[in-house]
């Protein structure tokens, strides 16, 4: 079957599923007039287009109106289908919510945002009943690997801990702002990607994290060191320093390595459980050692001094994350 023939029997699968997907409306049109020339040369180009449809329904005393998009023009149709059932969801179920709390009305809108081949379709929903309340909802995906994302998807396997830090640091930084002194992610929170960056709803505000700030590094399983009587990871710093894009220079001397950045500056010295820091020295659970010509740090000296993030995989793999804004490209 041609690729427009194939699209626009799609389409019309996307409009059926959508439409019994949604909310039973006693008044409501789900049915929006196009351009079926438009259309056709659309779907054959492979453009996403998102169709706002109007929605309307009483049920319950419950008035609930507002619009959404019906996704049209992808080449997965399947995908395309499971987006258009999730965004029907998304409106049921706040729909049922609001009824549950026996609000008057609920009505939303949605905005779209576009960044390379991701998709994030927000909603703000506005329930009034004895109050008015506003929430915040997302949908975000990726047409390039027909996949629902996750902040962790986007900001990579230490993104929960780095989004942390951002909201909290900002958090900190204005307290007066803010109900909260810390943060606390979890990959169920609503977010949305735009021109580069992760915009986070946290605490009814809104934290932007930049994903060109990121810098991952793995190490491999047996790249480090289990210390037994201490039960220790032994990390070697020059890999890991190095693939996190911090320099790494060796005094033979005094047997010490300096590692800096930008205006980070930190000194080690094999033996000496002295760690610097931009000048201001800290002790670790085990000093520097050289093994096999390497100089090797407890885990510890990458979140405590460098910064860093990490998380252990069941492989035994290390990723290694630092967030530094002065990379954003």
């Amino acid at each position: 079957m041609p690729k427009l023939f194939s699209g626009l029997a799609a389409l019309a699968l996307s409009f059926a599923v959508t439409a019994a997907a949604l909310p039973s409306p006693v008044s409501a049109s789900f049915f929006v007039p196009y351009d079926l020339d438009v259309f056709s040369r659309t779907l054959a180009a492979g453009a996403v287009v998102f169709q706002k449809t109007p929605y309307v329904n009483r049920e319950n005393n419950l008035e609930a109106s507002g619009s959404y998009p019906l996704v049209l023009g992808m080449f997965d149709a399947s995908f395309q289908t499971l987006v258009n059932n999730r965004i029907a969801a998304v409106i049921k179920a706040e729909t049922a919510a609001a009824g549950a709390d026996r609000a008057l009305s609920l009505s939303f809108s949605y905005d779209i945002k576009t960044y390379r081949t991701y998709y994030s379709v927000i909603f703000y929903f506005t329930i009034v009943g004895a109050s008015a309340k506003n929430k915040v909802d997302s949908i975000v995906f990726d047409t390039g690997s027909s996949a629902f994302l996750t902040i962790t998807d986007c900001l990579g396997p230490n993104a929960l801990q780095i989004a942390d830090s951002v909201i909290s640091k900002a958090i900190l930084a204005d307290p007066d702002k803010y109900n909260a002194d810390t943060a606390d992610i979890g990959n169920d929170q609503t977010f949305y990607i735009d021109n580069g960056m992760v915009y986070i709803s946290y605490d009814n505000n809104e934290f932007g994290v930049d994903m060109s700030s990121v810098t991952d590094y793995t190490l491999k399983s047996g790249s480090y060191i289990i210390k037994d009587a201490y039960s220790i990871n032994m990390i070697p710093l020059r890999e890991v320093c190095e693939g996190l894009n911090f320099t790494v220079t060796w005094d033979p001397l005094p047997k010490s390595a300096a590692v800096s950045k930008g205006a980070f500056a930190s000194s080690v010295t094999i033996d000496s459980n002295s760690y610097t820091k931009n000048q201001n020295s800290a002790k670790l659970e085990a000093p520097p050692e050289l093994t096999n010509g390497q100089t090797y740090v407890p885990i510890s000296y990458f979140d405590e001094i460098l910064g860093a993030f990490y998380t252990i995989n069941d492989d035994g793999s290390i990723v290694f994350s630092v967030y530094d804004e002065s990379a954003r490209s």
